[in-house]
C-alpha cells in the first residue's frame, strides 16, 4: 500500500504552462513569451527540484539535464508553450525524451507537424516520467486555443515516489 499520495497535474497551452502538486502551482521560469519547452527534474525521494530549464531550440539537451538521463532516481516533467509547426522536437532532445519516458505521443507530434506544417498553427505537449524508463505519461493537442491537461498521482512506495494514472482503465 502507498505510504503517501499527491495529486499532480501538468498542463500546456498557447501562452503558458504549469505544474501543480497537491494544489500548489510550481511557477514556470519567466520567458519572453515565445514558444518554448519547460523541463523540470525532481528527486523521487523528496520531490526536491534538481533542474529547471526552458528551451527555445528543440534539438539539443543542456548539460544540466543530460546528467540525469537514464537515472531512475529522478522524475521528469515536460510542458510546452505556444510551439508552432516550425518548432519541432528533434535530434538529441527527441532522443533524450524518448529514452526518458516519451513515447507514442512524442512520435505523433513530430509526424503530424512534419506532415501538416502550416495546416496547424500550434501544438501542446506534456510528459511526466521516471527517468531512464518507458514509464511515461503523455498528453497533446494540435490547436492554438485548446490547452492540454495531464492529471496523475504521485504515490510513495518505500523511499521513492512513482507516477500513476489518475484514471486507470
Amino acid at each position: 500500500m502507498a505510504e503517501e499520495q499527491k495529486a499532480l497535474t501538468l498542463w500546456s497551452g498557447q501562452h503558458q504552462e504549469g505544474i501543480v502538486i497537491e494544489g500548489v502551482e510550481i511557477p514556470a521560469p519567466k520567458t519572453d513569451g515565445s514558444g518554448h519547452m519547460w523541463i523540470e527534474i525532481r528527486d523521487r525521494k523528496e520531490l526536491s527540484l534538481k533542474a529547471n530549464v526552458t528551451l527555445t531550440k528543440l534539438d539539443k539537451v543542456p548539460a544540466e539535464l543530460e546528467k540525469y538521463s537514464g537515472d531512475k532516481n529522478y522524475l521528469m516533467f515536460v510542458a510546452t508553450v505556444g510551439l508552432v509547426n516550425t518548432e519541432i522536437i528533434r535530434g538529441d532532445l527527441f532522443d533524450f525524451l524518448n529514452k526518458n519516458g516519451g513515447g507514442p505521443q512524442l512520435y505523433k507530434n513530430v509526424q503530424v507537424m512534419n506532415a501538416m506544417g502550416v495546416a496547424f498553427g500550434y501544438y501542446n505537449y506534456c510528459l511526466a516520467s521516471i527517468m531512464g524508463t518507458e514509464t511515461g505519461f503523455e498528453a497533446a493537442s494540435y490547436s492554438q486555443n485548446t490547452p492540454v491537461f495531464l492529471p496523475l498521482k504521485l504515490e510513495k512506495f518505500g523511499d521513492l515516489y512513482t507516477l500513476l494514472n489518475t484514471f486507470p482503465k
